[in-house]
């Protein structure tokens, strides 16, 4: 009896987070066209984050309001990212998405970078962590001599537990080129 209680629970269990979704469950979509770029950047975040675009940036917050959140620390519970398309001046210039990485973050004697897949795309982050700041970066190749770098900030312990949806959030950022949509 003890069994078909446990399996009971487990399946309404099981139930209640389907219902709930899951935080890496990407159902909205901002798009930025930018001209300077040269194309379209197309971000997917979960349902209840926002969104906001300032100059080529692409700004998110864990929460719907980000009215109150202090931009210059960090807070529990509350991630601030942004999310940066950058393109080569020459884009058929051979670059790794490593050399990307050691370019914007500067000396990697100072971090260690972790490789991951996700959404089928090859991720490179790098935790760094201060005394009251943690910084998340994740790069991604987003197109030939185009990539995306996230950056995110927040406390260690909430960079901790957004870390999924963090790479989700990389590995589904697109890009089209508007010169391959000329005829």
């Amino acid at each position: 009896m003890a069994g078909l209680m446990r399996a009971f629970l487990l399946v309404i269990a099981a139930l209640l987070l389907a219902a709930c979704g899951s935080p890496t469950d990407l159902t909205e979509t901002y798009r930025l066209d930018n001209p300077e770029l040269g194309g379209t950047v197309t971000v997917r975040y979960p349902r209840g984050w926002s969104v906001t675009q300032s100059f080529g940036f692409i700004t998110f917050y864990n929460r719907a309001d980000s009215s109150g959140i202090a931009l210059e620390s960090a807070q529990e519970g509350v991630v601030l990212g942004t999310i940066n398309p950058v393109r080569l001046a020459n884009p058929e210039r051979a670059m790794s998405l490593e050399q990307f990485m050691m370019r914007r973050l500067g000396d990697p004697a100072g971090y260690t970078a972790t490789a991951l897949t996700v959404n089928g795309k090859p991720l490179l982050a790098v935790n760094l962590t201060a005394d009251d700041r943690s910084e998340y970066w994740v790069g991604v190749e987003i197109g030939t001599g185009t990539f995306s770098e996230l950056r995110a900030i927040s406390t260690a312990s909430t960079i901790e537990r957004t870390r999924d949806v963090l790479h989700a959030i990389a590995a589904n950022v697109d890009y089209v080129d508007w010169t391959d949509q000329q005829p």
